[in-house]
């Protein structure tokens, strides 16, 4: 701590405060003395700082804990009470909107499909009215809002504030701006991928891993690097596929798995359907090729259909592939699954774990875990929250020689 160049005791204050309330965070409830050893902070300072973090009603004193010989510690939890964040997942069919507490718990949720407005400035009052909506049924008042995060199935220009959502063709929205000018608070917008790599560290698996991915059914993934996020130059980290479509890939004429799209559970199966394949899924829409669902291509799996396990093979091989290149271009300890089909589980799971090993250098093999995200549908939703609620909780930026804007977080090596 002696050779950071804070500038002024201001700012050391702020630093420690911050280290002081991540603290508390991470550990859900704990004293001022377990502070004091896992920060290497004096006790004064210590008290010093949550004297004032409970009277700005950051922090509340719940409790006592064990005594080691002495008296009873107070033990310290951050205060849920003390504001609310939104987090809106605007996928591409679907529109799933939660309100939590600092304390990251779900208070409500609306869930809404084939959301889209006709353009992005009707999408972006759609949204807003969906914030209003969970407000409302939270029953909370709007001035308790800290913030609003967004996760968009699409790339998002970081140095332009415009976002790109695919489901309407790449046109360049403002919503960041558009959010925060309508309801005056901090609004963060960010690629789906990205968040549901944010949640998955704050929130799931990942929480004690620096280097993990976040990987998605459908072409995105979220990289996360000695506990930073991975924006790349531009912003498009984490695209996986090439942006040309008719980039060869050898002289066999098979699938190309790098090849910009999707393997959709759904849209493998309408085509199965109608072009005449025998199966389960047909009888369970009674015909309707419209209504089929990855859920229902995952039921007729688990009957035994085998076009539905051929399907879901299908997706599992095409992922396989696509994260056994991560897996020895990156080495993450952690590679989590989410979107379309994890309700598979191990129908979906144990293909790609096999393509992975088989794929992956031995070494990388080894050193990686590949799980299902247990968020299930909500994981964009609850990261978009985590843009707002990391923000709340973040370290202050402090200059040291020879690292270019530094983060406390990196130098210390707290998660």
């Amino acid at each position: 701590m002696k050779d950071l160049n804070t500038g002024s005791s201001t700012l050391m204050r702020q630093i420690n405060e911050s280290i002081v309330l991540d603290s508390i965070r991470h550990h859900g409830s704990i004293s001022r003395s377990a502070i004091a050893e896992i920060t290497g902070m004096m006790p004064s300072t210590i008290s010093s700082i949550v004297d004032g973090l409970v009277e700005k009603g950051l922090v509340v004193m719940k409790g006592k804990g064990e005594s080691s010989g002495g008296r009873r510690p107070v033990l310290l939890e951050v205060n849920p009470e003390s504001g609310f964040v939104v987090g809106v997942d605007a996928g591409l069919v679907e529109l799933v909107a939660v309100i939590v507490d600092l304390r990251s718990q779900e208070l409500a949720r609306v869930r809404k499909d084939n959301w889209w407005g006709e353009d992005g400035t009707a999408s972006a009052h759609i949204i807003m009215d969906t914030v209003r909506e969970l407000i409302a049924e939270a029953g909370l008042e709007q001035e308790r809002l800290r913030g609003i995060g967004v996760g968009i199935g699409g790339l998002v220009d970081r140095q332009s504030d415009l976002a790109f959502p695919a489901a309407l063709g790449g046109e360049g929205i403002p919503f960041r701006s558009m959010i925060e000018a309508e309801f005056g608070i901090p609004t963060f917008v960010d690629n789906n991928a990205n968040v549901g790599a944010l949640a998955v560290k704050w929130l799931g698996k990942g929480a004690n891993v620096a280097d993990l991915l976040y990987v998605t059914t459908y072409l995105g993934c979220g990289i996360i690097i000695n506990n930073q996020l991975c924006y790349g130059a531009s912003g498009s980290a984490g695209q996986l596929g090439f942006g040309n479509q008719n980039v060869p890939c050898g002289s066999s004429g098979d699938h190309c798995y790098l090849e910009a799209g999707e393997m959709s559970l759904s849209t493998l199966a309408k085509d199965a359907v109608e072009e005449g394949a025998h199966s389960e899924i047909s009888s369970m829409v009674q015909g309707r090729v419209s209504d089929i669902t990855p859920e229902v291509v995952v039921e007729a799996a688990r009957h035994g259909d085998e076009v539905a396990l051929e399907i879901i093979e299908a997706v599992a091989r095409d992922m396989g592939v696509k994260i056994a290149f991560l897996v020895n271009c990156l080495n993450p300890e952690l590679v989590v699954i989410g979107g379309e089909g994890i309700e598979a589980g191990e129908l979906l799971l144990a293909p790609i774990r096999r393509i992975v090993e088989e794929l992956s250098t031995p070494e990388s093999a080894r050193a990686v875990r590949i799980e299902l995200t247990q968020l299930g549908e909500d994981v964009v939703a609850m990261g978009a929250a985590v843009q707002v609620l990391q923000e709340i909780f973040r370290k202050p930026r402090v200059s040291i020689p020879g690292r270019r804007g530094a983060d406390l977080a990196t130098i210390t090596g707290r998660v």
